[in-house]
């Protein structure tokens, strides 16, 4: 059978994020209720989510959310950091609090530096803001400094240089309630590692991507 034709790619780097928050609260349910109002709040109600973890690659920068919200295409899929914390009411819990806290990572004792990447910590819960503050400096303080597999440790490399946190909280007053923050993705970079496509058709490719910069 003939090998079909196409690229091979490498792991794709997200690049440019907006962050965003939002909250929702309906008498049905927490999926298709509380949260798609939380979405629809953050503006990001349009996109198909998908969760990330906890790292921001060295090629990762901020835009404004006006920028991000204008790149989003209905259906499209976009690649979050989040946090959503929900809450049912009769449960007897009251609040639900979501909270993102990250920081670069920039060469030690040159605050002006590029970073390096960064570290990203989230809360999901019904404490208060200043609670999932004070949760999310110590887990983040935690990811800087403590050893991985081969006791590797970003502090002994960089300082940590700490963003604004970024939180939503709600009480609703119906049953359910989201408070939802992200950190919201509208493009990647993807490595190409090969083809097998005739020589033509990758120098279209190619010239498509000069055209952008890349």
């Amino acid at each position: 059978m003939d090998m079909p034709k196409g690229i091979l790619i490498g792991c794709p780097l997200p690049r440019s994020f907006f962050e965003t928050t939002g909250t929702g609260e309906s008498e049905h349910q927490v999926h298709a209720g509380s949260y798609h109002y939380a979405m629809q709040a953050a503006g990001v109600e349009r996109a198909n989510l998908i969760p990330y973890t906890s790292i921001l690659p060295a090629i990762a920068r901020k835009i404004t959310v006006q920028e991000g919200m204008a790149r989003i295409k209905h259906g499209a899929e976009m690649k979050v950091i989040q946090a959503a914390a929900h809450v049912d009411k009769k449960t007897g819990e009251k609040r639900a609090t979501s909270a993102i806290l990250y920081g670069w990572l920039r060469p030690k004792g040159d605050k002006q530096a590029p970073h390096a990447g960064g570290l990203v910590c989230e809360y999901n819960g019904n404490e208060t803001q200043d609670a999932a503050d004070k949760n999310l400096h110590a887990c983040l303080k935690g990811l800087f400094k403590n050893p991985d597999r081969n006791n590797y440790v970003f502090a002994d490399e960089y300082d940590l240089d700490i963003q604004q946190l970024i939180a939503a909280t709600v009480e609703p007053k119906k049953r359910f309630g989201t408070a939802l923050c992200a950190l919201a993705f509208v493009d990647y970079f993807v490595p190409i590692l090969g083809h097998n496509l005739a020589r033509e058709k990758m120098q279209i490719l190619q010239t498509a991507l000069a055209q952008r910069g890349l």
